[in-house]
């Protein structure tokens, strides 16, 4: 007769089972799903991030980057909290997201270059060709229109118009314009933002968020909201005025 097999041990197997699904390693941050869209009710619109800042992105991963006197920062969107990025012992003034979304480029205060591997926090070798972009007076563009900050005066230019200034009480220091074209966002020394309707610069509203300094913007698509960051060091989360959406010229 044949020898019978034995039985197999069901909780060993389950036992194997089990270690093998807790020995893998989890993500250090399950927060920051690519399709995270929404922060909670209670999320802050309002941050200290040092205690100086200059510039400001939006990742198509949709985390936040900052230039900042200690370097480049890479921010939560909801909890607006540091998770990565690279010190620096040089001011970074100006910055720019490379194409791959992991590289930024950024502009120290005495004009050299550095750059920043967000995904590892650690440096990079900066792109020289990054230079122009970085030193550039700030020129934006939308499907609709294209918005730009000269001599301390905002302009808006819808497709196919002449060019219309967006006065603000105060020097302008930046201008965005929201990725669908209804909105266009100032800036200004004031540390105030005033929000424009696109494309026919009608004043929709005006907040000041900040002391002084509102140095820039970036709209954050995935949120449908708008970024700010001052001199002072602060960021502030804002949303366009309900009401007017959008205008004729």
């Amino acid at each position: 007769m044949g020898s019978r097999r034995a039985p197999a041990r069901r909780g060993s197997l389950l036992t194997l089972v089990v270690a093998g699904l807790a020995s893998c390693e989890r993500p250090a941050d399950l927060t920051l799903r690519s399709d995270r869209t929404r922060c909670p009710q209670d999320a802050p619109t309002r941050a200290s991030v040092g205690p100086r800042a200059f510039a400001l992105a939006v990742t198509s991963r949709g985390t936040y980057v900052i230039a900042v006197a200690g370097g480049v920062d890479e921010l939560d969107p909801c909890s607006l909290r540091r998770r990565g990025g690279c010190r620096d012992s040089l001011e970074a003034r100006s910055l720019r997201v490379r194409g791959d979304d992991r590289v930024v480029d950024y502009l120290h205060a005495d004009g050299s270059l550095g750059a920043c591997d967000l995904l590892a926090s650690r440096a990079a070798p900066p792109d020289p060709s990054a230079l122009p972009s970085l030193t550039a007076d700030q020129r934006v563009r939308s499907a609709q229109a294209r918005a730009w900050v000269e001599a301390g005066q905002a302009w808006l230019e819808p497709q196919g118009m002449a060019p219309r200034r967006l006065p603000v009480p105060s020097e302008a220091l930046s201008v965005a314009l929201d990725p669908r074209g209804r909105w266009v966002a100032v800036a200004d020394r004031a540390g105030g933002v005033a929000f424009f309707t696109a494309p026919g610069g009608l004043l929709a509203g005006r907040e000041v968020p900040h002391t002084r300094n509102a140095y820039a913007l970036a709209w954050d698509p995935r949120r449908e909201r708008l970024l700010s960051i001052a001199g002072p060091g602060t960021l502030a989360v804002l949303r366009p005025p309900e009401g007017l959406r959008s205008s004729a010229w």
